[in-house]
């Protein structure tokens, strides 16, 4: 999905037998569905890429998105990888958030059925 990329709406299937000595990396602005992922962990491991003024919005890097909508579109990505500074910054400020009361606990997600048996998910914050 990323703009100029030499793979834009590349489609492409892999298989494969997860192991403790192996890991798929996908890559920013890869788009990617897993399937049969019972009893697999996975574990998210992000690299933060920046934009020219140095920042980075974390809710702009996940995108929902059906598999049969094959009307896709294509994104600028960041281009600059934040150094260690940058996360050290991240990281001040979240010790600063962790001192106050906690808001909200982490949403927990229901899947809930409409009249034509189509799923919907539903994410239900509760107040602490």
């Amino acid at each position: 999905m990323r703009k100029g990329s030499v793979t834009l709406f590349y489609e492409d299937e892999i298989t494969f037998k997860p192991s403790p000595n192996m890991e798929l990396v996908i890559p920013c602005g890869v788009a990617h569905a897993l399937f049969n992922m019972g009893n697999i962990i996975t574990v998210n491991r992000p690299v933060i890429y920046l934009n020219k003024e140095k920042e980075y919005i974390p809710g702009h890097d996940v995108i929902d998105w059906e598999i049969a909508n094959k009307n896709y579109q294509a994104y600028n990505i960041n281009k600059i990888e934040a150094d260690l500074d940058y996360y050290q910054f991240i990281v001040s400020k979240q010790k600063e958030i962790m001192k106050q009361q906690p808001t909200h606990h982490t949403p927990k997600s229901i899947v809930l059925y409409d009249k034509n048996n189509k799923p919907i998910k539903v994410l239900i914050k509760e107040k602490v």
